[in-house]
């Protein structure tokens, strides 16, 4: 049986989820800037786009444009 290995992108993922969970945001609060995530999680900021980009496609963020 393969067992499944969580990507660097999907780590970041959860981790992200878990700020807003743990910092209580609600809908329309900002996340930190990408650099402060990236420096955070010792990850690129590219891993960090990435995974808010699959957040945002899971509908759980929204990106604008212009907030790094």
């Amino acid at each position: 049986m393969a067992v499944e290995r969580e990507s660097l992108t999907e780590k970041v993922a959860t981790a992200i989820v878990a700020i807003v969970r743990d910092r209580n945001l609600q809908e329309g609060d900002a996340l930190p800037p990408t650099a402060d995530l990236a420096a955070e999680f010792d990850v690129s900021r590219t891993v960090v786009r990435e995974a808010l980009a699959e957040l945002a496609g899971r509908g759980l963020v929204r990106r604008q444009q212009g907030r790094e």
